[in-house]
């Protein structure tokens, strides 16, 4: 949930953003996705409206397990979807980096001026994703 601080910056960086035309041609957007095959990502609990009938989530014996992909994608261009097994750590993330996302950003920018849009998630803000970011 959103919290009124996280609307107004949303908002603001919105407005600022309004007038770019071309230099949305050098934005690198990267993250990646976990999907869970079933179940409810360990929630306990959920909203619902109560005029209907409460969801009942379903589990199978063994669990449904689950599948993390990460990817990136320019102006006109998009990464090749990277499967991850288990879950990620700071190291994995620069390994993807160094291989699929610093690849596709030399097949697809014209020059080295990019900007490199992530969230604040901890391994895209860890010490060797920064120093990654910073030698290349």
């Amino acid at each position: 949930m959103l919290k009124p601080v996280h609307i107004i910056g949303r908002l603001a960086f919105g407005k600022n953003h309004m007038k770019w035309s071309d230099k949305w041609q050098s934005v690198i957007f990267s993250d990646e996705k976990k999907f869970c095959l079933d179940g409810s990502y360990g929630f306990n609990y959920y909203f619902h409206d109560l005029r209907k009938e409460e969801l009942i989530p379903c589990k199978r014996q063994n669990g449904g397990g689950n599948l993390m992909v990460w990817g990136s994608f320019g102006w006109n261009n998009k990464s090749n979807l990277v499967f991850i097994d288990g879950k990620i750590n700071s190291a994995g993330y620069t390994n993807i980096l160094d291989d699929k996302y610093f690849r596709y950003m030399l097949l697809h920018l014209a020059n080295d001026n990019y900007i490199s849009q992530q969230d604040n998630v901890s391994i895209h803000v860890s010490k060797s994703t920064k120093q990654l970011f910073k030698i290349t």
